[in-house]
């Protein structure tokens, strides 16, 4: 999914693009240090500044996504892959070679499982690290009525 920023004071960077790796959690430190305000130290993003000011930014290190699906999936994707679990494996995995198959179109989840396993292993450390609790996988959600009441009404859960 692109992701676009366009800061007026960077016209000479207007309109051009990156292959590094960004994810939505780097939007609200990117906004605050371009608004010269300090970040709570919190966020688990990362502010966009350098790749606004040089799409090739060396300095720019992350090398893989997290998503987590409203279809109850968790998702990791570095450069070249992009792996998928649903309810932590038990309903389903999905591996892709980006580089050779972009449209994800051929699941090689039964024919690399060395490189299935590191990925998971990768996902799973994600998820136990970045995740409060109450937030991994629908057997482990402990979430009070009103929290449920919200996440409802915005359309997150049934």
């Amino acid at each position: 999914m692109p992701f676009i920023v366009r800061v007026p004071w960077l016209k000479e960077q207007h309109g051009k693009q990156t292959k590094k790796i960004t994810e939505l959690i780097d939007l609200y430190p990117t906004l605050a240090d371009l608004a010269g305000l300090k970040a709570p130290d919190n966020l688990h993003g990362t502010s966009l500044q350098p790749l606004l000011k040089d799409p090739e930014a060396d300095s720019w290190s992350k090398e893989m996504a997290f998503t987590i699906s409203r279809s109850g999936g968790e998702s990791i994707k570095t450069n070249k892959y992009r792996y998928t679990h649903w309810g932590f494996g038990s309903a389903g995995e999905e591996l892709y070679d980006l580089e050779k198959d972009p449209l994800e179109q051929n699941n090689l989840i039964e024919k690399t499982p060395e490189l299935r396993k590191l990925l998971s292993n990768l996902l799973d450390a994600h998820i136990q690290r970045d995740l409060p609790d109450g937030l991994i996988g629908t057997s482990h959600v402990k979430i009070d009525d009103e929290s449920l009441k919200m996440l409802k009404s915005l359309g997150y859960i049934q």
